[in-house]
C-alpha cells in the first residue's frame, strides 16, 4: 500500500509536469487573443477620436473660407458697381471665385464623409 501511494504520487507528478506547461501555454494564447481583441477596439476608439478632431478642424476651416469667399465677393462687386475692372481683371475675380467656391465646396464633402464615418463607428463601438 505504501508503495502504491508513492507511484500514484509521483504519477500525478510526473502528470503535473507534462500538463503545467499546456495550461500555462492555452492561458497565454487566450490572454493574447484578448490582447489582440483590446488593441483592435483601441485602435478603433483612436480612429474615432482623430475623426472627431478632424472633423472640428475642418468646420473651423469651413468658415474661414467661407468669410474669405464673401470679403471676395464683397470687394469683387464694390470694384465692379464703380466701373474700375477691366475685362481681363473681372475674369480673374470671377475664376478666382470660382475656385473658392470649389475650396468650400470640397470641405463641405470632407465633412460629409467625416460626420458619416463617425455616426457608423459610434453605433458598431
Amino acid at each position: 500500500m505504501k508503495y502504491l501511494k508513492k507511484i500514484l504520487f509521483l504519477g500525478s507528478l510526473v502528470f503535473t509536469a507534462y500538463l503545467t506547461p499546456a495550461i500555462s501555454s492555452f492561458a497565454q494564447e487566450a490572454s493574447t487573443e484578448l490582447t489582440k481583441e483590446e488593441k483592435k477596439l483601441l485602435k478603433a476608439k483612436e480612429s474615432l477620436e482623430k475623426a472627431e478632431i478632424d472633423l472640428e478642424k475642418a468646420k473651423e476651416k469651413l468658415n474661414e473660407e467661407r468669410e474669405k469667399r464673401s470679403k471676395m465677393q464683397k470687394s469683387f462687386e464694390k470694384s465692379s458697381s464703380k466701373g474700375k475692372l477691366s475685362p481681363d481683371a473681372i475674369s480673374k475675380q470671377t475664376k478666382s471665385l470660382s475656385d473658392q467656391t470649389k475650396k468650400i465646396e470640397k470641405i463641405e464633402k470632407e465633412i460629409e464623409d467625416l460626420e458619416e464615418y463617425i455616426r457608423e463607428n459610434k453605433k458598431d463601438g
